[in-house]
């Protein structure tokens, strides 16, 4: 039985356990238990004082224990006892203070530890990051840099210049000379060859008769930073006052819609009203200025920003020099002359025949030559030289040696008339006024060079 801390609690136990069993108090003959007072107390006021008997075995208990107590020998092995189990009991709870240190301690190694392998896996995706960065301008060093360069700049190698490394410095020194040489291996710490071992390694080439290897090396290595195939650049002028000036520029950058409306949308920003562009008939340029809707009958576009038109012209001096270009061997082109109801044909034949005996007809064509129509290559881009062929001048001598009889070729008016009416239309676009309200004595003498509007009604029938 559970001990109670009172006779009360230990009567309703005993109660409980009666009922629990189906016993009657009064059919209790007799208790048995110890001598504890709370226990004897509850069965006295139970079952009555005289049903309650002590346990022989708690007499003979308590008796031995008496007489154990007695004796010195047991007391002082008691207390012996006592002191180990109390120090036992010490022991204990020390053991319990310092397993509570070392949970703590530990708890707070392990949160070290989580914080620890947070840092390291945030150092390797930074690690992993700056690979990538690194493998990246590797990418672009290759590029630009020889592998010693960029051995020296990004792993502090020491550099081992090759014969790539001598052409490159060979090529900077050349066109930057000494002091920008300098400039780029003290204060750029670019990783370049010292000028002493520049000069040991060009003392070393060969320059003989023949081919010139180290040239041929160096323009290996210069030809891909070569200027691109052309370069597209945008300028803005005023019509009213003599200024210009770039506002865009790029390489390889064929004309767009786009590019032009961003062109546009730019000068309009700045407070500048663009009334009209002036471009090349390049094949880019034609093909912008379709998709923004202009055509032989509208040569205007809309302006992105303002909705007004903007007025488009082809550069007279390409014009010029595509009409000389175009100028055909047979075929012709087919004009009609003012005054004349009928239509003309001009072809190269007659010009051709001009030049190469301009020497025996001794015409007014003394400063023109064969050169001038029969050009090739980069000499197709000169505006001088289809300025001269299709000019007054030729126009004069063409007459003239065609009426003396002097040309084989029949059609030597056509041409004539050809390089007359040309030669006015360059004029007219190609003239700045030196006045906006008054003509000078040389534009009152030649309404071709008077600015488009001065003389409208000779020029629009030139044009």
């Amino acid at each position: 039985m559970t001990q109670r801390s009172t006779s009360a609690d230990i009567c309703r136990s005993l109660n409980t356990a009666l009922v629990e069993f189906g016993v009657d108090v009064d059919q209790v003959i007799s208790t048995c238990t110890d001598r504890g007072a709370n226990v004897l107390k509850a069965c006295k006021d139970l079952f009555g004082e005289n049903k309650v008997t002590s346990c022989v075995c708690h007499l003979a208990d308590n008796v031995v224990q008496d007489s154990l107590y007695s004796l010195p020998i047991v007391n002082a092995l008691l207390k012996d006892v006592k002191q180990i189990v109390k120090d036992c009991v010490n022991r204990l709870k020390t053991h319990d203070s310092e397993m509570a240190k070392i949970e703590a301690k530990l708890h707070e190694e392990r949160k070290e530890n989580s914080d620890l392998t947070k840092q390291i896996n945030s150092l390797k995706e930074k690690v992993a990051q700056l690979e990538g960065k690194i493998s990246k301008i590797r990418e672009n060093a290759s590029k630009k840099l020889t592998a010693a360069q960029t051995a020296r700049l990004l792993d502090g190698k020491k550099p081992n210049y090759g014969e790539a490394d001598y052409e490159l410095a060979t090529r900077l020194y050349a066109e930057g000379g000494a002091k920008a040489y300098d400039i780029v291996r003290v204060e750029l710490k670019m990783p370049v060859p010292s000028i002493s071992s520049l000069q040991r390694y060009l003392s070393g080439m060969d320059f003989s008769p023949g081919f010139l290897k180290p040239s041929l090396s160096l323009l290996k290595i210069a030809l891909p930073s070569l200027p691109r195939l052309y370069l597209q650049v945008v300028l803005v002028r005023g019509l009213f006052s003599n200024w210009s000036t770039a506002i865009y520029y790029n390489f390889s950058t064929p004309t767009s819609k786009e590019l032009v409306e961003a062109v546009l949308r730019e000068a309009h920003t700045t407070g500048l009203t663009v009334a009209a562009l002036v471009c090349d008939m390049g094949s880019s340029n034609v093909g912008a200025l379709k998709n923004m809707g202009k055509s032989k009958d509208k040569p205007h576009f809309t302006h992105p920003v303002t909705g007004k038109h903007v007025f488009c012209f082809y550069d007279a001096p390409h014009l010029l020099k595509q009409a000389r270009n175009h100028l055909p061997d047979e075929g012709g082109i087919q004009i009609q002359p003012e005054g004349s109801k009928d239509r003309v044909t001009a072809t190269r034949g007659p010009i051709d025949e001009l030049l190469a005996n301009s020497s025996t007809y001794e015409m007014p064509s003394h400063n023109i030559l064969a050169s001038d129509l029969h050009v090739q290559g980069y000499e197709k881009q000169k505006v001088d030289k289809a300025v001269r062929l299709l000019s007054k001048t030729t126009s004069s001598a063409l007459l003239t040696a065609g009426n003396n009889g002097l040309l084989v070729s029949t059609n030597y008016a056509a041409n004539a008339t050809y390089c007359r009416i040309l030669s006015s239309f360059f004029s007219i676009f190609n003239t700045r006024p030196k006045s906006l309200d008054e003509k000078d004595e040389e534009e009152s003498s030649d309404p071709c060079i008077s600015p488009f509007g001065r003389c409208l009604e000779h020029q629009e029938k030139i044009l």
